[in-house]
């Protein structure tokens, strides 16, 4: 608890001091710590097809991994976060999956003022916008720091699910609660985040003192609930599991 009021102190001291930049702009790149999916794990996989599609995934990331380019732009309440446009992957099977598992085919939205990150994906040709709770995430604040680049940043952990680890590394120095992937509700901008073994990181940071940027949310009427999204999913699975 002591950790905790010493953060939010430090976030109100660095926030007046910095308190003259309304928006911001990050770059962010992503590459893959060690391999996306074990070795030994694909090792152990008798099933041969299933093993080669593991390897094929691994293969995918590893290949197109240095072309991806992240976008987040935010102002004092909201962001918005995607994938640089990639052209004439039409044919092009492996940059399609290593897309869909750095999470580039979904678009994020974040509100501060509402608690809600709302995600807008498109399955089998439907678009979806799923909203869910800004602070649904539970953060365990650390007492680790590191310098990144300018910014001394500190570490805070949580799970997704069992198999899911998030690591977020954010600095109070830039004072806007905002991250790659939907990620945020933290005392500073996320400036790395680790999603397994995946690394997203801020390449170019730039804050905007003069402009502010205006997010253009997901019409209201087309937005679902996370969990309405999940019974979605494991409807249509269902379903082709039986076809």
């Amino acid at each position: 608890m002591k950790r905790i009021i010493i953060l939010i102190l430090l976030f109100s001291n660095i926030y007046s001091l910095k308190s003259q930049s309304s928006s911001g702009n990050v770059e962010y790149k992503s590459k893959i710590d060690g391999s996306y999916i074990k070795n030994d794990l694909i090792n152990k996989e008798k099933d041969e097809n299933l093993k080669n599609t593991l390897i094929f995934l691994n293969s995918s990331l590893k290949n197109n991994q240095n072309k991806f380019v992240f976008t987040l732009n935010f102002n004092r309440n909201e962001s918005v976060y995607f994938m640089n446009k990639i052209l004439n992957i039409d044919n092009d099977r492996q940059m399609k999956y290593a897309i869909i598992m750095n999470g580039g085919n979904k678009t994020f939205y974040q509100d501060i003022k509402n608690h809600n990150v709302i995600y807008k994906t498109n399955v089998f040709g439907e678009e979806f916008n799923v909203r869910s709770s800004l602070y649904s995430i539970k953060w365990e604040l650390t007492r680790e720091e590191k310098k990144i680049g300018n910014y001394k940043c500190y570490k805070a952990t949580t799970f997704l699910n069992k198999k899911t680890k998030i690591e977020a590394w954010y600095s109070p120095e830039i004072p806007f609660s905002f991250g790659p992937k939907g990620f945020g509700g933290l005392p500073g901008l996320i400036i790395e985040l680790k999603e397994n073994n995946i690394i997203y990181y801020a390449n170019k940071i730039t804050l905007n003192k003069e402009k502010e940027f205006a997010i253009e949310f997901p019409e209201k009427e087309k937005i679902i609930s996370k969990e309405k999204f999940d019974s979605i999913g494991k409807s249509a699975k269902y379903k082709m599991s039986n076809y």
